[in-house]
């Protein structure tokens, strides 16, 4: 291989059809893939047909020999197993009572077969489908995922990977394998791929100048696969005047040795970073490992930082976490990845996110600690009040609402919904729909000052509020409904005006109601000017109007969030 020309362009060169018809029938370029070498994914089922004169079918079932050696075996393009190879054999009654064999294996000149993949039938009343062997799918502990046809697997770290892909479209259907996850997989096994190929193709041309006679056999063979090519000009109808066929298999083979997944005590050294701590004199940045046994600690004097020695990230690092909730689950105060792994967290005045160093080696895994150094800074300001009250002096103590606003949102929220319940027999917001309920669990101060974000956040928050009255408990407690003459003489319109119906019936004082009604007037005047429509003036007059021009738009949607907050357990202490 010639290494000053880059891999993407032999593989593209390798990839461009054949231009004569003979290197068509004789499936040059499907040979010169070599698809069983492919370190990305490799087909292990398939039956297609592509277009009017291109069939494929392969199946694949696993070998073994006792010294590993296949040069039988890749004789000849015989396949001895068939496409049912992997079913149960029906009961049959014995003969001179010879035990029930199920057929799940087989022997023939020195090598075992074992199924993979296996064809099912079900005469028409069920699509016929490609199977994997359940032993497979259970090792690595695969989920099928209905919307991305595919199956997925979870590290011991908490990875995603996609293992299989099925893509089934009418009748055509094909399963591909990561490579990397079957070689392992056979290296579990000792044993190697055995791939079944019988594959069709046809032409409008004949190429009867290519061939001594009407048909002709090539045998095709290295030390990884075996396959006779049949080429014909004495089989023509319609439009076909060639045809060629390609049958035989190729072998896959495993890794030396399987991943192995013995259970550790402890980390290996290299899983743990060094993050900046603190600047010297010099003004040289100091770091840190984060191995949680090599800082020192209340008993030990290790000649290093201590395990409770504050590091600080931009908050930035939080937006994977938040970008994906059904992975994660973020808070102002912890950062939780299903049932694997989770970490404290706090947010300083210099708008910083603080943890431990000890808790960033015990807590996160490798590739987390990579993510997360990428937004380490040098220390600035200091721990935050509640937190060194919580942890140093072991005073219970909580984030006030302008450090933890989210937090206070939510459990007023809450409250504010279960004293509804209690009352009214309803609550105030009706629940999210499903597809909607990432809106409430994602919920933050904007992480940055773009107003993508900003404008993402108050349609979320419109969402959860001013979009979820409930317009049935609303009208019970009130009597009225929308178009109906309110209390104050005038039409109720929409559901904010029914809403302030309910106020002018619990509050007499105008000056008390309209105080309470204001954020959520805020959140529908924002988001009519910001998110509903183009950005205009009327963004600059709304901003004056309730007062957050001038300011970050992350402090725009803190003070939004405050005042809603307070809003929210003003009007659950007024219910009686």
């Amino acid at each position: 291989m010639d290494n000053r020309i880059p891999k993407i362009i032999q593989d593209f060169q390798e990839s461009k059809e054949s231009k004569r018809e003979i290197d068509f029938l004789s499936f040059d370029n499907w040979l010169s893939k070599q698809e069983h070498k492919s370190q990305d994914w490799i087909v292990i089922a398939r039956n297609q047909k592509v277009g009017e004169f291109e069939d494929y079918y392969t199946i694949s079932c696993l070998i073994s020999s006792v010294d590993q050696s296949f040069n039988r075996f890749l004789s000849d393009s015989h396949w001895f197993i068939d496409s049912s190879f992997g079913i149960p054999q029906k009961y049959q009654k014995p003969y001179e009572d010879e035990p029930y064999e199920d057929g799940l294996k087989a022997k023939l000149n020195d090598v075992n077969y074992e199924p993979f993949t296996f064809s099912r039938h079900f005469n028409g009343y069920v699509s016929d489908y490609f199977q994997v062997i359940e032993h497979f799918l259970l090792y690595y502990n695969c989920f099928w995922l209905q919307e991305r046809q595919e199956y997925q697997s979870m590290s011991e770290s908490g990875e995603i990977i996609t293992v299989l892909k099925h893509i089934k479209e009418n009748d055509n259907e094909q399963i591909l394998i990561d490579a990397h996850t079957l070689r392992d997989y056979l290296a579990v096994r000792n044993m190697t791929l055995a791939r079944f190929h019988d594959h069709r193709r046809r032409s409008e041309y004949e190429i009867s100048d290519f061939l001594e006679e009407e048909a002709i056999t090539y045998s095709l063979s290295n030390n990884e696969s075996y396959f006779d090519l049949d080429l014909r000009i004495d089989i023509q109808y319609k439009n076909v005047k060639s045809t060629s066929r390609l049958l035989g298999k190729d072998i896959v083979q495993p890794y030396p040795s399987p991943e192995s997944h013995e259970w550790k005590l402890d980390k290996d050294e290299d899983d743990y970073l060094e993050f900046v701590i603190g600047r010297n004199t010099e003004g040289k940045e100091i770091r840190s490992t984060c191995n949680p046994d090599a800082l020192s600690n209340y008993f030990t004097d290790k000649g290093t930082p201590h395990f409770l020695t504050p590091v600080y990230f931009k908050r930035e690092m939080l937006q994977k976490y938040y970008s994906e909730p059904k992975k994660y689950t973020t808070s102002e105060v912890l950062v939780e990845y299903l049932n694997i792994w989770g970490i404290q967290i706090d947010t300083t005045n210099e708008n910083l996110v603080q943890v431990y160093l000890g808790d960033i080696g015990q807590n996160l895994p490798y590739k987390e600690q990579l993510h997360w150094r990428q937004f380490n800074v040098v220390p600035k300001g200091k721990i935050s009040e509640h937190r060194f009250k919580r942890d140093f002096l072991t005073q219970f103590a909580s984030p006030e609402i302008n450090e933890a606003p989210i937090i206070h949102f939510k459990e007023s929220f809450e409250v504010l919904q279960t004293k509804f319940i209690d009352v009214y027999g309803s609550t105030l917001f009706k629940a999210l729909a499903k597809d909607d309920e990432h809106l409430y669990s994602t919920l933050h101060i904007p992480l940055t000052d773009e107003w993508k974000e900003l404008d993402e956040q108050i349609l979320a928050l419109a969402k959860i509020t001013t979009d979820s009255f409930n317009n049935q408990t609303l009208k019970s407690i009130t009597c009225k409904k929308i178009g109906d003459l309110g209390t104050s003489g005038n039409p109720i319109k929409g559901l904010s005006g029914l809403f302030y119906e309910y106020l002018t019936q619990q509050y007499s004082e105008e000056e008390k109601r309209d105080s309470l009604i204001l954020p959520f007037n805020t959140i529908q005047a924002i988001r009519s000017s910001s998110v509903a429509h183009r950005k205009s003036k009327e963004l600059e007059k709304t901003l004056v109007k309730y007062g957050l021009q001038g300011i970050s738009n992350e402090e725009r949607f803190r003070k939004i969030v405050v005042e809603i907050t307070k809003a929210f357990k003003a009007i659950a202490q007024g219910i009686k």
